[in-house]
């Protein structure tokens, strides 16, 4: 007994480990009185085991706490979750040490359940990560260790020798990412019944690793095939992620990008710090020309539940092309298609603004009206492709003529009008026999 004390007293060193304990069906801790050894030296007939020179009590849960008391009424495992002091959730595991045919060499059959084995551990905050599956691995290794202290407490270390070194062996295979395999289930004894209990959480570990590395599997997935550009930082700036995109839409390898960093990222350190430096508010979106290409850039940092920086982004797209297009759209949307001059929604927009600027007497300007004499005959004797011509050859005559402030439109069929900022009614009559006689030459 003593030997098994040391080495369950070794195990909640274990890193991992919160807390580890052997107790009693009365929620004390076990190994640190006479009760036991006094208990097995009677039932024995004898005086194997030496009795301690010092005794004391641990009471560890009360004797109506309502897990120990589902552990002795079920005769099976029980969890449950513990919320700490700076809100970091514990699990612990009561697993009952029940009584075998193997353990009549030292206990008494009529104590179904010998003693429970308590074991907290840490859940931790890193729920999504792969390095938290072999967090877990060690985790359980604790457990599978802890089943065979059990075990050792009850039989002589020679006769569990063998078992714990096939269950070790085991655990390192665990620990290593293979968490299908299952521990060897010997007998019908305490060990075995662990085994048993281990198996069953490998499994479960096993199903969960598969689902977080499907999930991994599907974000990398969007990640490296994403048109647009990522990078991502740890909470100390060091990049740790570059997708193929951004390689392509900044011109840099992604050697280049980790040894740089995020804030050289478009050559601008000083900018990028002060996006950084906005984004601890709230993802930001900016617009920045670099090398030629219109880049859309949304900077954002990333947080825990605590608030605590783990990391920041910065999602890259080219909106050069759609930057084009909108501006041509929107040219669209004011020309002409013939002529190329303003149509007439847009004469409609400037002629309001200016009308209302016009409200103060400091401000004049005017509006010159004017159509292609005799088109429609023009149009009859030549034809309306050779009149198109001559609408284009007048529009662009027009704009010639005109001054860069003026805004020429066409009004409508061979109709055109320019409006005149800051012009009185003199100078637009100069300006109208300007363009009439550009025209007519």
């Amino acid at each position: 007994p003593h030997d098994v004390e040391v080495y369950a007293n070794n195990l909640k060193a274990v890193s991992g480990v919160v807390d580890f304990r052997i107790l009693r069906t009365s929620g004390e801790e076990a190994f640190h009185d006479n009760q036991t050894i006094k208990a097995v030296n009677q039932y024995r007939g004898d005086d194997d085991f030496e009795l301690r020179t010092e005794e004391f009590t641990v009471p560890i849960l009360s004797a109506n706490d309502r897990y120990l008391q589902q552990v002795l009424a079920e005769r099976d495992i029980v969890l449950f979750y513990e919320q700490g002091a700076m809100n970091e959730q514990f699990l612990t595991f009561l697993a009952p040490i029940q009584m075998a045919k193997k353990c009549d060499k030292c206990h008494d059959e009529a104590e179904p359940v010998r003693g429970i084995v308590k074991l907290t551990t840490s859940l931790g905050e890193v729920n999504n990560d792969l390095r938290q599956t072999w967090r877990d691995s060690i985790k359980l290794l604790a457990i599978a260790i802890t089943a065979i202290v059990i075990i050792s407490i009850l039989l002589v270390r020679r006769s569990v020798t063998r078992p714990i070194r096939e269950v070790s062996d085991a655990m390192t295979e665990v620990t290593v990412g293979h968490a299908h395999i299952d521990v060897p289930v010997l007998g019908e004894d305490e060990l075995a019944q662990m085994a048993k209990s281990f198996n069953a959480m490998t499994s479960e570990l096993d199903r969960s690793y598969s689902e977080l590395e499907n999930e991994q599997n599907k974000l990398a997935t969007i990640i490296l095939t994403a048109s647009e550009g990522i990078v991502a930082t740890n909470p100390d700036g060091g990049v740790i992620l570059v997708n193929p995109a951004i390689t392509n839409i900044i011109g840099k390898s992604k050697q280049q990008i980790l040894a740089q960093g995020l804030h050289q990222l478009l050559d601008n350190a000083e900018q990028m710090d002060e996006w950084l430096a906005l984004a601890a508010t709230g993802h930001q979106s900016h617009l920045v020309e670099y090398q030629g290409k219109l880049l859309h850039v949304v900077v954002a940092s990333i947080h825990d539940t605590s608030g605590l920086l783990i990391g920041c982004t910065a999602f890259v797209r080219d909106v050069t092309t759609e930057k084009q297009l909108e501006d041509q759209l929107r040219k669209l949307s004011l020309s002409d298609g013939l002529t190329g001059l303003f149509n007439r929604r847009h004469f409609d927009e400037i002629l309001q603004h200016e009308l209302d600027r016009a409200r103060s007497p400091d401000w004049p300007f005017s509006v010159l009206l004017f159509d292609i004499d005799h088109f429609k005959k023009f149009n009859d004797s030549y034809g309306h492709d050779q009149g198109d011509r001559v609408l284009q050859q007048v529009a662009k005559t027009l704009q010639q003529a005109a001054r860069t402030v003026d805004i020429c439109c066409r009004y409508g069929g061979e109709e055109f009008v320019v409006i005149l900022p800051s012009t009185d009614s003199e100078g637009a009559g100069v300006l109208a026999e300007r363009i009439r006689v550009a025209i007519e030459a």
